[in-house]
C-alpha cells in the first residue's frame, strides 16, 4: 500500500490531482501516465533510507528512485568526486567521514536522490584546515533582487545538475 501526503495549499482545491492519487493504495504504470509530474511532490513521501528507496513498494517509485540513486553515483565517479578505500589502509590518526542519502521529489516532478556528507562528523583542524562554499548571502540576494525591480529588468532562475560536484 502506498504512503500519501497531500498539502492543501491551493484552499480545498487539489491542483488537478486525479481521484486515484487521493485514495491509498497501489498505483499503476498507467494511474501515473495522467498525474502531471508538478503533482508529484504533493502525492509520493520521500523516502527516509536508502534501503527505503531501493526496496520501495510502489514499483513505479520503486524504478524512479533507483534511478536516481544510480545517477547520482554515476555523476560522482565520473567527476572523480571520491574513491573506494579500504578501512585498513586509513591512517591511524585519521578517519572516514559518514554520508547519508537525501531523497526528494522536487516540483518539477523530477525524483532527486543526494549522497551528502556528515560534515558534523569532522573535527576542524585535524579533519580539514580550510573551508569553502560557493553560496549567496541573504543580503547579496536582497540587493540583486531590488536592482531586479528598480530597473525592470527579468531574471531567469534555473537548476545546475550536480552544481555541488562541479
Amino acid at each position: 500500500m502506498a504512503m500519501l501526503t497531500m498539502i492543501d495549499r491551493f484552499g480545498g482545491e487539489f491542483a488537478g490531482i486525479p481521484d486515484f492519487a487521493l485514495t491509498a493504495g497501489d498505483f499503476t504504470e498507467k494511474d501515473f501516465e495522467s498525474l502531471d509530474p508538478a503533482n508529484y511532490k504533493d502525492v509520493f513521501v520521500n523516502p527516509q533510507s536508502y534501503d527505503e528507496a531501493w526496496n520501495h513498494p510502489s514499483p513505479f517509485q520503486r524504478k524512479r528512485w533507483r534511478d536516481a540513486i544510480t545517477l547520482e553515483l554515476s555523476q560522482m565517479e565520473r567527476l572523480k568526486v571520491w574513491k573506494k578505500v579500504k578501512k585498513s589502509t586509513i591512517p591511524k590518526d585519521r578517519r572516514c567521514v559518514k554520508h547519508k542519502w537525501v531523497f526528494e521529489v522536487k516540483r518539477s516532478g523530477r525524483f532527486r536522490a543526494r549522497l551528502v556528507a556528515c560534515g558534523y562528523s569532522q573535527v576542524g583542524g585535524l579533519d580539514f584546515t580550510q573551508v569553502y562554499s560557493a553560496v549567496v548571502n541573504d543580503v547579496t540576494f536582497r540587493i540583486w533582487l531590488m536592482c531586479l525591480m528598480v530597473w525592470n529588468l527579468e531574471s531567469i532562475v534555473f537548476d545546475v545538475d550536480v552544481a555541488f560536484l562541479n
